[in-house]
């Protein structure tokens, strides 16, 4: 956790502080390297969550998914636009 608490206003509010790094994003709003900012779900059968005890309230349940590889940026003819887009 940061230490310092900051409001929603002062996290999303572009000031000489928070300044705007990349558009719509202003600094206190873009991933530090250090920052642990690491997620993970795990995904397994109803018949597994019930065995292993997993209540039946922190269940979600996937709907869909996608994939895709895209081009490394390097490669592309124009740096700004990905041939996925």
């Amino acid at each position: 956790s940061s230490p310092v608490e900051r409001s929603v206003q002062e996290v999303e509010t572009v000031t000489d502080e928070n300044r705007m790094i990349c558009d719509p994003y202003p600094r206190l709003l873009v991933a530090r390297d250090t920052v642990n900012q690491g997620a993970a779900a795990v995904l397994m059968s109803v018949e597994a969550a019930r065995r292993l005890g997993v209540p039946e309230e922190k269940w979600v349940y996937l709907h869909g998914h996608s994939d895709l590889i895209e081009q490394p940026l390097l490669e592309r003819v124009d740096l700004g636009a990905s041939p996925a887009a």
